[in-house]
C-alpha cells in the first residue's frame, strides 16, 4: 500500500536469521503493514514529508 502523503510504501517488517545453507529463517514478523517514515526522527527530527499539504519535503516548525 502506498502512503498518500509521502508516496512511500507501507510494508511488513520481518526479522530473520541466516542459515548455514544461505537461506533465511523468519524469527519475527510484524502483525501488519508498517507505515513508512521518510525521515528518521533521530537523525533528521526537523524534516517531514507530505506531498498533499507541503508539496514534498519540508522543515517542521
Amino acid at each position: 500500500m502506498m502512503d498518500c502523503c509521502n508516496q512511500h510504501t507501507h510494508k511488513p517488517v520481518l526479522i530473520g536469521e541466516i542459515l548455514k545453507d544461505g537461506q533465511f529463517k523468519v524469527i519475527w514478523r510484524s502483525k501488519g503493514l508498517v507505515k513508512p517514515e521518510p525521515w528518521s526522527e533521530f537523525t533528521n527530527p526537523e524534516k517531514g514529508c507530505d506531498w498533499i499539504q507541503h508539496q514534498g519535503t519540508y522543515q517542521k516548525t
